[in-house]
């Protein structure tokens, strides 16, 4: 399996950012993680080198994801999303009034 990521090439654009960094966290993460297979991750503001490190290493039931499936700067862009991101409801609630 390969994933790929596409910048939006808006720097500074932090909304846009914002939400990029949302779809590749529902893509990647939450296919798991919000949805009750996995524990949910956002909104407990875990550090990025936590994020980091189990990503790569796995950890009890999730699989280590290696460079080869999710590249670095992904990996960090993505951490950093789980470390400010509110939790799932507040996403779920926000999403449903756009």
């Amino acid at each position: 399996m390969t994933i790929l990521f596409v910048s939006s090439g808006f720097v500074g654009a932090e909304e846009n950012q914002n939400l990029n960094n949302n779809v590749t966290y529902k893509n990647i993460c939450g296919y798991c993680h919000d949805t009750g297979i996995g524990p949910e991750i956002t909104g407990r503001k875990l550090p990025v080198e936590y994020t980091t490190y189990i990503v790569r290493h796995g950890f009890r039931a999730m699989p280590a994801f290696p460079e080869t499936h999710v590249d670095k700067d992904a990996l960090i862009t993505v951490a950093k999303f789980i470390e400010a991101a509110p939790p799932l409801a507040e996403r779920q609630a926000a999403t449903s009034k756009e």
